[in-house]
């Protein structure tokens, strides 16, 4: 990898009053695609929740994957909008917020980026970058999710 060391990512999209948990594998650095993972959890659901279903999505991240033809990606955006009860991609991001995760292989901290939707992609709003030490509790981690989504305003 040049260099620069492999990462595991997730995202945890809200939108439609879902908190939609994605895994993405990393295809090289600063390239990554959607992964095989996701789950939905209800837009209340309790920090602990939010913080276990975010250690899943990225102990199930890839961070050597291989490259995928754009056909092979349409499934796993289709499976996204369904967990989030929407059925188009424009759907799934009107409105939406993200927060992009990070980690190093050995995961000993977590990088938080806050996103929001603009024109039909996620990009980081102008909030700050949150780094802590990834060995907080779930609901710790649950709660400082939160926070970053909140904020991201539209």
């Amino acid at each position: 990898m040049t260099g620069q060391e492999a990462r595991h990512h997730a995202h945890v999209d809200l939108t439609n009053g879902h908190l939609v948990v994605t895994s993405y594998d990393q295809v090289e650095p600063g390239l990554c695609i959607i992964g095989e993972h996701a789950a939905a959890l209800p837009e209340g659901a309790d920090h602990a929740t939010v913080g276990r279903a975010v250690r899943e999505a990225l102990s199930l991240s890839l961070p050597n994957a291989e490259r995928v033809a754009y056909f092979a990606l349409k499934p796993r955006m289709e499976r996204l909008q369904k967990l989030a009860g929407v059925k188009s991609n424009r759907a799934y991001l009107k409105g939406a917020k993200s927060v992009l995760l990070a980690c190093a292989d050995n995961c000993s901290t977590l990088t938080l980026t806050p996103t929001k939707n603009r024109a039909g992609s996620f990009e980081q709003c102008d909030q700050p970058t949150t780094v802590l030490l990834a060995d907080l509790s779930d609901d710790a981690l649950g709660q400082v999710v939160r926070s970053v989504l909140a904020r991201c305003i539209q």
